[in-house]
């Protein structure tokens, strides 16, 4: 991966998930820079404000365990983007972040290097 890597923002989950070190790990190894970090835990980002901010991707990509699965938001329903988006907790899934208008929600090696090469 590219030195120049930039990601706009971060939501990090909270420290005891095991997935938030691999991908803080993932992230410095490759050397990609986070203009802007977000406690999940202090700052927590709704349903109805993460939907809004799915809807600005033209594609989303989240990971669940070993499952990639990818989305056009455009002209999805709602639902259909909350399963990919919401939570347990009815708030944005952790870790998530944006690599120019692909939103990728939590962590899968394979994904993070397609999405940040």
């Amino acid at each position: 991966l590219a030195s120049e890597n930039e990601i706009d923002f971060l939501v990090l989950s909270p420290p005891r998930l095991n997935h938030l070190r691999t991908n803080a790990e993932f992230l410095a190894k490759n050397n990609v820079e986070v203009a802007a970090r977000v406690d999940a835990k202090k700052n927590t980002i709704g349903r109805d404000e993460a939907l809004a901010l799915a809807r600005r991707a033209d594609e989303i990509v989240s990971a669940k365990g070993k499952n990639v699965k990818r989305l056009k938001p455009k002209n999805a329903a709602d639902e259909d983007i909350a399963a990919l988006v919401i939570g347990p907790s009815g708030n944005l899934r952790a870790p998530a972040f944006f690599v120019g208008k692909r939103l990728i929600i939590g962590f899968h090696e394979d994904a993070y290097r397609e999405a940040l090469t």
